[in-house]
């Protein structure tokens, strides 16, 4: 399972604001109550418009009325869309799966009967998978079709069919080989393209929780399916559909059904101060739906270079679901009255909408614990690696601490203070001053580089001063135009004072007793200064974090006259200082949750009980999926962190992906501490390295409940309208 950072390209930005531009004049002054996700109105009109545009069926071929457009490029159409509400329900799920799966598997002749249509946003589909009596369990459907002259009779029930009733057609899955002639049930299953129109199909419509009437059960009573209306391979309809899910799991659809829900808050309290809970909830919703939209993109663009990222898909839709939840509860929570079913403005009926309707999320196009299982199995180490890089610089970093965190030298470095192997190791191969200009005695390079060397160290929780010296504390020097002393250097996180010519104040400063020089930003009456102290020259107490590192308590009363001393440059002062501070933790954290999902993953198939790996059990799964997707969470944020930075102030990116960060911390560990059962608990067993790391750099540089107020603030000013470009990094 792979996600690979990915953005927007200059082409795909200003489709972005084309289609922004068209939505604003088509439904900016709205009457009608915006859906929520895909399940809104169904409007052939807007459709059709659409489509005049090239905005439906795009990914589809021109040879048959599409556009030949990427994944990516549908992906910004339909982002789009869903934060508007807009009435997509005539073509959505002919758009989103039955083109692409018509193209893909389909006759030459079908492909020339329905894609044109689709294309044009006229055909609508609805989707017969489901049944009665099979849900999760999809191979147990027993919607049959009967070999007759000339074609099929298709008997049985299909139920959750959204729109049948009013919609064209539908792709219904069905038994062509009675079960106990198959090997394997889920053999003998066909796909057939059945008109909603036709003899013997009736659908009716079933009540839903809200009180809309667009869920269908369809009835076939010997409905008569032409071979030519066989869709792929007969009896392969079960690998198809397995293809057709994946277009329907990775999207923006799985995470912003209540998106609107959010923005509407927002508008709500635009007008007054938001109390601090307000903003750390707006704040963290800002981050999740900053990182959930990075990954979805990078299924979108996994899609485009050629891979099936089943897996992935399925680990968003899991992820993005329970979110489009918890953030309607979240809003709940804070609103302090109870809605009302007839209450007149928008924000109060959409909450209601997204209340009735929020259960539906985590069921719709698989259930959750069938999700679980299923990434479960794309994390088998046996069948896939769990990740791929082509990164050397990782890759030598990697070689060069896997024989130095052996466990007893790590065991020596938590009683020693310091892994001093590793730092050698780190001098030596010329990466102790990474990223620092040569000509200041550094090793030159990019953040990049820096960021690479930092993950690695957060997978073997290698107890070095990397951060502090490079990203850190050489970053002042270089800036301030300081030389760069011999040695590792640390860097006092808090902004020190000047009385009487004396810098003075007290700070938890990371590795003050194994550095060979102190950095420190000091508040003067002239400004700010960047300093050089000398360990020596203060008073250092013991003391250390969760995971055994040095984090002395240092005193400062030292004589400005004594130490080297610059004016801190433009862009140096403890805010800056304090986001690449968070940024260090972000990295570290991402490269110790990356280890600390793969060691649960070979634990749990390597654990054997009952027979068998303990992965196999589902209570297990649940498990691994919550650590893989914490992990691949922050590592996306760190990823998008990183390349804001190299572009320019990332405010809302480094803030962003240290809420995703804290989040990892509770509920990765917990989830992977659940896994290990005992073992994990030992100290003998090096998960708990990983664990007391993530444990302890969460709070380092900022808690996660300070960056969410700070999201939130930037929420607040960007107001209703501006949440949307804050969350996908793009102009309003």
């Amino acid at each position: 399972m792979h996600f690979e950072a990915t953005e927007l390209t200059e082409g795909e930005r200003a489709l972005q604001r084309e289609v922004r531009a068209f939505l604003a004049g088509e439904l900016g002054q709205a009457t009608v109550q915006p859906g929520l996700g895909f399940n809104s109105a169904k409007d052939p009109g807007f459709s059709r418009r659409l489509a005049e545009r090239g905005w439906v069926g795009m990914a589809l071929p021109k040879a048959y009325g599409g556009h030949d457009r990427s994944s990516v490029d549908r992906f910004v159409v339909v982002e789009e869309l869903l934060r508007w509400g807009a009435p997509i329900g005539h073509h959505w799920v002919a758009d989103r799966q039955t083109g692409p799966l018509i193209a893909r598997y389909g006759t030459e002749a079908q492909k020339h009967r329905f894609l044109p249509g689709i294309c044009r946003g006229e055909l609508s589909f609805s989707i017969g998978m489901s049944e009665p009596d099979s849900g999760s369990d999809l191979a147990s459907l027993v919607t049959k079709a009967t070999r007759v002259d000339g074609g099929w009779t298709i008997s049985g029930t299909k139920v959750w069919t959204t729109g049948a009733h009013v919609h064209d057609w539908i792709v219904v899955l069905c038994r062509t080989t009675p079960v106990e002639e198959v090997p394997d049930k889920r053999a003998g299953i066909s796909q057939m393209l059945v008109d909603l129109k036709a003899p013997g199909v009736h659908a009716r419509p079933i009540p839903f929780i809200d009180g809309t009437a667009d869920f269908c059960e369809v009835a076939f009573d010997d409905a008569f399916v032409p071979d030519d209306l066989v869709l792929g391979e007969l009896g392969a309809g079960w690998t198809q559909n397995a293809s057709e899910l994946v277009y329907e799991r990775g999207g923006p659809d799985r995470f912003l059904s209540t998106y609107l829900v959010v923005q509407e808050f927002l508008r709500e309290i635009s007008s007054g101060q938001p109390s601090d809970a307000v903003l750390e909830m707006i704040g963290n919703a800002v981050a999740h739906y900053w990182v959930l939209h990075g990954l979805s993109l990078s299924v979108a663009r996994a899609i485009d270079e050629g891979r099936a990222p089943a897996t992935e898909a399925a680990l968003v839709k899991e992820m993005g679901t329970r979110f489009e939840q918890d953030v309607v509860n979240a809003v709940l929570h804070l609103i302090g009255f109870e809605p009302d079913l007839n209450a007149p403005g928008l924000f109060e009926r959409l909450l209601i909408t997204a209340t009735l309707t929020a259960p539906s999320f985590t069921i719709r196009g698989g259930t959750n614990e069938i999700l679980r299982s299923i990434v479960a199995k794309g994390l088998d180490p046996g069948s896939a690696p769990m990740s791929e890089t082509d990164n050397l610089l990782e890759e030598t970093v990697d070689r060069l601490l896997a024989d130095r965190c052996t466990p007893d030298a790590m065991e020596r470095a938590e009683a020693e203070g310091w892994c001093a192997p590793v730092w050698d190791g780190l001098v030596a191969a010329g990466f102790s001053r990474i990223a620092l200009p040569e000509e200041t005695g550094g090793s030159g390079g990019s953040l990049t580089d820096a960021a690479a060397v930092l993950r690695v160290l957060g997978r073997h929780a290698a107890p070095v001063p990397f951060a502090e010296t490079t990203l850190l504390g050489g970053w002042l020097l270089t800036r301030a135009g300081l030389p760069l002393p011999e040695g590792p250097i640390t860097v006092v996180p808090e902004l020190l004072s000047l009385h009487a010519e004396r810098i003075t104040g007290r700070s938890r400063v990371a590795w003050a007793g194994r550095a060979g020089a102190i950095v420190a930003i000091v508040a003067t009456p002239d400004g700010l200064l960047v300093v050089l102290v000398d360990p020596s020259d203060v008073d250092i107490e013991p003391g250390s974090n969760l995971a055994g590192e040095p984090r002395e308590s240092v005193r400062f009363d030292v004589a400005l006259r004594e130490v080297a001393q610059r004016p801190a440059p433009a862009g140096v002062d403890p805010g800056s200082l304090r986001l690449r501070g968070a940024l260090s933790r972000v990295l570290l954290m991402a490269g110790a949750a990356e280890a600390m999902s793969r060691m649960t993953v070979e634990y749990a198939y390597g654990r054997r009980q009952f027979g068998q790996p303990i992965a196999r059990f589902q209570a297990v799964q649940q498990h691994l999926v919550v650590v893989a997707q914490c992990a691949a969470q922050l590592s996306m944020a760190a990823d998008l962190a990183v390349r804001a930075v190299e572009r320019g102030p990332a405010l809302m990116e480094i803030a962003a992906a240290k809420v995703i960060a804290d989040d990892a911390a509770v509920s990765g560990t917990r989830a992977a501490h659940q896994a290990h059962g005992a073992m994990g608990m030992t100290r003998e067993y090096p998960l708990h390295r990983l664990t007391r790391a993530l444990w302890s750099w969460r709070h380092e540089y900022g808690h996660a409940r300070s960056w969410s107020r700070q999201l939130g603030h930037l929420a607040h000013e960007a107001g209703a309208d501006g949440l949307f470009p804050l969350v996908t990094s793009s102009e309003p």
